[in-house]
């Protein structure tokens, strides 16, 4: 039996321990301090509304307006895998708990959910919302000069859901939006010249991000003008995919992966439809792309799963949920400063 006097057991909570203050003292930035730098971009927080477009999806990609507007989209419901009777399914939410084991479910026995509060809390309230739109890099500023000059210069304008906003699962949108077009999207954020971690992640591997660079060739350039098949523009999203959750090992397993969604405009003020070849040529290399920046896709990956489950969990029981609700919106989260426009280094 190990006792907590064990040396093994006394090092893995110093290491677990200081890791945690790590992210809270020093990595997460408080309200106003200096906004975290990529190499590949000059960063600026002008003042920009909020991104909050409601669904269903299957219906706002058809919308002109909405796909050259909106960069990353959920909006499945997570349904029970085949055999699994769910409909005794209760959860809760215990702040007073360590983070990473406060949101918990009871199906026949005790689930907790593997997330730290800095991925739950935002894709709790992401789900409550009803929204589906997530992040653009397409988006507009509250002031019509710093538009302008953005357009002028051929920036990014980056709007948020105000779940998202501030956060470093923001950040984590904005990077797993850009692994096509940063070619040092490996990279993390810096603050301080210390790369912004949030608990349970793990360092990158710069090598294996550079030969997945290498490797994806052409296919980085697959919905570039000029290039067939062509397409305007590419969301991340869930649309058309079923998101099964069951219980294995006391473990809730949740099935499905983001997707490409390719679209065109075939004719002036047409509706936007799907480009379903360059979207198969992504999708089919999703896993090397994924490799670009791990720490992304995943966090991206835990939003489309954990929002698509707490939807269910609502439907199934909105008295539950509310009670959840309370607890979540009196959670203090740390601040981490979010970009809302940007160019590439001259």
């Amino acid at each position: 039996m190990i006792r907590p006097s064990d040396p093994l057991v006394f090092v893995s909570r110093f290491f677990f321990a200081s890791l945690l203050l790590l992210w809270y003292l020093h990595l997460v930035p408080a309200a106003g301090a200096e906004l975290a730098e990529l190499p590949s971009f000059e960063f600026e927080q002008p003042e920009a509304p909020a991104l909050s477009l409601p669904g269903p999806l299957a219906e706002q990609l058809r919308s002109r307006d909405f796909v050259s507007g909106v960069s990353i989209a959920f909006d499945q419901v997570a349904v029970p895998q085949s055999g699994v009777d769910a409909s005794s399914l209760s959860f809760t939410y215990d702040p007073r708990k360590p983070d990473g084991v406060r949101f918990s479910i009871e199906l026949g026995e005790t689930i907790v959910l593997p997330l730290f509060d800095w991925v739950l809390v935002p894709t709790v309230k992401f789900a409550d919302s009803g929204a589906c739109a997530c992040f653009t890099r397409a988006g507009r500023l509250s002031n019509q000069p710093d538009q302008d000059r953005m357009s002028n210069i051929k920036g990014w304008v980056y709007n948020y859901h105000p779940a998202f906003h501030n956060t470093l699962l923001g950040w984590r949108l904005l990077q797993a939006d850009a692994l096509l077009a940063d070619s040092e999207g490996w990279k993390l954020p810096m603050v301080n010249g210390a790369s912004v971690f949030g608990p349970g992640e793990r360092w990158l591997n710069p090598t294996a991000a550079q030969k997945a660079r290498k490797d994806l060739g052409a296919i980085v350039s697959a919905c570039q003008p000029g290039s067939q098949p062509h397409c305007q523009g590419i969301i991340l999203c869930d649309h058309q995919q079923e998101i099964q959750f069951s219980i294995k090992d006391k473990m809730l397993k949740m099935t499905g992966e983001p997707v490409f969604y390719c679209w065109d405009v075939t004719s002036a003020g047409g509706e936007a439809v799907p480009v379903e070849a360059a979207a198969k040529k992504l999708q089919d290399k999703a896993e090397t792309i994924r490799l670009l920046n791990p720490q992304a896709w995943d966090a991206m990956t835990k939003v489309m799963h954990y929002s698509a489950f707490f939807r269910y969990c609502k439907l199934l029981n909105p008295e539950k949920w509310a009670e959840v609700m309370t607890a979540i919106n009196g959670v203090a989260m740390p601040v981490v400063a979010n970009p809302t426009a940007a160019r590439r280094h001259p």
